[in-house]
């Protein structure tokens, strides 16, 4: 049989309108319905999963059971095949995910069909799930009613020529400004209510009331500094950023001329409020807002906060998520190249920080472990000379990354310090807690030879075993 040859990104392109057409076409909706809260009067929307059942009988295991049948079918290459079926799987996470924000975010409204929902999906490029092309169906299908409600909605998502369409039809009581629904702290709570607002008078050319109101509710809450020296909209596209909404963000972001972008983007970057927020908010933010931070402070060379995020654990760990790995390597190219000469020691940390989570997922962690590979051997401003071992090492063996702790062991050019490294990793595992599976790991993976390995795993092995003891001697004694 002939084999395949087929570029990476070209094979992950295919695999993603694949996964689009197949996820369109499923039973999806059947397995997301309405399910009456037992404690409370409202609804509220569920994914079935593989140990529940939902009215119609179908779960959501089964959705992704009938897709796994097809893709097995296709007159495909297995490469492709096996792509195909991991970004279908990452996609149904997408959608589950947005189930879950739709929940928080909207369950209180009873008349809300979750199942009508998601026949509606859109999904950008990338394969996740754009929610503006998303409620602009809905409105377009009538799924959206004309009400203050929907516009509300499609205002939060910058759903332009619906919000043009359903603003005449929307009482004049309703569209209206409180202190009471602008002054909410932080400000992504703030934002649904601002977006609305905005739109309204925006559409009746009366945009100095919103300057007027941000001016006031900014100043009131300290949640961003309005400069009246930029535009409405470079004024909207930051407070987008901060409030963390990427729809808007992106809208507003395609109103601004060149000069306004870079503008904008460096006045985020050396804000001090602009910096503590995002550092302080980006657990909460969307992927896509992090996302395109990094590409547009690498673009502009705004790397001061490009740093900072960068050394978030938490922020690498989305990035090592379907689809951003990609990205998140391409940014750091990019970094080095202006920076040869900054220490990385916070990038290797927050990767080791966040293999715990990712080694669960084969594709992910396989991800990883490349972009840990190409940093360590690319030792961009001479990186292995200023690291921390003793901190790495422990960091490593707490967070299970033993691939990376192979790299560094037994890393060539640190050949003089192995056995002092070999030390640290022994010591760090006696003084954590017992993982024989890592320790197993590590003795096959790490040490080379049965000589090096025994008395290792003996001793540590030894400290366990006395823990134990001291352990049940104390409980005896109390």
């Amino acid at each position: 049989m002939a084999k395949y040859q087929l570029n990476v990104r070209l094979r992950r392109m295919a695999a993603i309108q694949i996964a689009k057409y197949l996820w369109r076409h499923s039973q999806l909706s059947l397995a997301v319905k309405r399910i009456k809260n037992p404690n409370e009067d409202d609804f509220y929307p569920r994914m079935y999963s593989r140990n529940s059942v939902s009215p119609t009988g179908i779960t959501m295991e089964q959705v992704y059971n009938s897709l796994t049948s097809i893709i097995n079918q296709l007159p495909l290459p297995d490469v492709l095949k096996e792509e195909v079926r991991f970004v279908v799987a990452s996609m149904g996470k997408h959608i589950n995910t947005y189930l879950e924000l739709l929940i928080n975010r909207e369950y209180r409204n009873i008349e809300y069909e979750f199942d009508k929902h998601v026949d509606h999906l859109h999904w950008t490029c990338l394969g996740t799930i754009d929610q503006t092309e998303t409620v602009r169906s809905m409105y377009q299908a009538n799924v959206l009613e004309e009400n203050y409600s929907s516009f509300k909605k499609l205002s939060y998502y910058c759903a332009d020529d619906c919000i043009r369409d359903v603003q005449p039809k929307v009482s004049k009581d309703d569209v209206r400004v409180t202190d009471t629904s602008f002054n909410i702290s932080p400000l992504r709570f703030a934002f649904p209510w601002i977006m609305p607002f905005y739109w309204d008078r925006h559409l009746k050319n009366r945009e100095a009331e919103v300057i007027a109101q941000l001016v006031h509710s900014c100043n009131e809450m300290r949640y961003y500094d309005y400069d009246e020296a930029y535009s409405l909209n470079e004024n909207l596209f930051i407070m987008s950023v901060l409030a963390g909404n990427y729809w808007s963000l992106r809208y507003f972001w395609n109103l601004l001329d060149d000069n306004q972008k870079s503008r904008a983007m460096s006045k985020m970057a050396n804000s001090h409020n602009c910096q503590k927020q995002i550092e302080e908010q980006w657990v909460a933010k969307d992927i896509e807002v992090i996302v395109f931070l990094l590409q547009q402070l690498s673009h502009y060379q705004l790397h001061n906060l490009l740093i900072i995020m960068l050394g978030s654990d938490v922020v690498i760990c989305k990035l090592l998520n379907w689809p951003w790995y990609s990205i998140f390597f391409e940014v750091l190219e990019d970094l080095w190249m202006y920076h040869p000469k900054f220490n990385y020691a916070p990038i290797i940390s927050g990767l080791l920080g966040a293999v715990k989570e990712v080694k669960r997922i084969p594709n992910v962690c396989r991800d990883y472990c490349e972009i840990f590979q190409k940093i360590w051997y690319k030792n961009p401003g001479d990186m292995k000379k200023k690291l921390d071992y003793e901190q790495i090492i422990s960091e490593a063996i707490r967070h299970q990354a033993i691939a990376g702790l192979a790299w560094i062991i037994n890393c060539y050019e640190l050949s003089n310090r192995r056995r002092q490294f070999v030390d640290c990793a022994r010591q760090a595992f006696k003084g954590s807690y017992e993982d024989r599976k890592a320790l197993d790991e590590f003795l096959n993976t790490v040490l080379i030879s049965e000589e090096e390995r025994e008395p290792f795993r003996n001793e540590v092995i030894a400290e366990y075993e006395e823990r134990k003891i001291q352990y049940k001697l104390n409980f005896l004694g109390e």
